[in-house]
């Protein structure tokens, strides 16, 4: 049994072209979208995998960044509540955010 690409194709396609006109059916009258789904922006809310999502944001720049600016914001409302705050802190919080 051939696995080429060409052999796949000449099974595959006619009848992927076959069924495109039903597919097409489906979701102009039959396919509902369920309301909690829906949204403004984009027409419906786009599925993002959990673990993916967590591993793409902890590890970019920019959440980095973000993270550092969070935890200052958030700190330095605690110090200065406490009178322990001081207008370097952005900046070393900031030197410190650097990544490669």
């Amino acid at each position: 049994m051939s696995h080429t690409d060409e052999d796949l194709k000449s099974r595959y396609l006619p009848a992927i072209k076959c069924a495109i006109p039903a597919f097409v059916y489906y979701l102009l009258y039959e396919h509902r979208i369920r309301p909690e789904l829906k949204t403004d922006r984009a027409g419906i809310v786009p599925y993002q995998h959990p673990d993916l999502v967590a591993e793409l944001v902890a590890e970019s720049r920019e959440a980095i960044v973000v993270g550092k600016l969070y935890q200052f914001y958030f700190e330095a409302k605690t110090q200065q509540e406490t009178g322990k705050a001081d207008h370097s802190s952005i900046h070393t919080h900031l030197r410190c955010a650097r990544v490669a």
